[in-house]
């Protein structure tokens, strides 16, 4: 019985301390996508990032490295970002992880979008 009234007590605060985050698009690109292939090795990778709740601090990463500083968004934001990625210049597909990275209180989300990149590069 304890429990069970402890549990009910403790739901609403819970409920209305927490916050919701969303990315899109959850892939990027691939053999059969022209948006997946590039001339030069500097390109971009366009996200969204949507945030739903209180004020929660965010910054973005690509293949776990950090390429931003943390930002703020709070009650229904959402962003757009062309994150900036390098490609090396090598045969075949380039795998890349662009996150976006949340601190909800003691707890953090990560969700990333997998991008597969490809250098057109001319040939000798």
């Amino acid at each position: 019985m304890k429990k069970s009234l402890f549990t009910l007590l403790l739901l609403p605060l819970l409920s209305q301390a927490s916050s919701y985050h969303f990315q899109t698009p959850v892939v990027y690109g691939g053999e059969d996508s022209l948006d997946a292939w590039h001339y030069t090795e500097a390109v971009t990778v366009p996200i969204k990032v949507k945030h739903i709740g209180e004020k929660t601090p965010y910054y973005l990463e690509v293949n776990n490295q950090q390429i931003s500083d943390v930002f703020y968004l709070e009650g229904e934001e959402e962003i757009s970002v062309d994150v900036p990625i390098t490609l090396k210049p090598k045969h075949g597909g380039q795998l890349f992880r662009i996150c976006s990275v949340a601190f909800h209180g003691a707890v953090g989300s990560r969700i990333c979008t997998k991008a597969e990149l490809f250098l057109i590069q001319p040939v000798n």
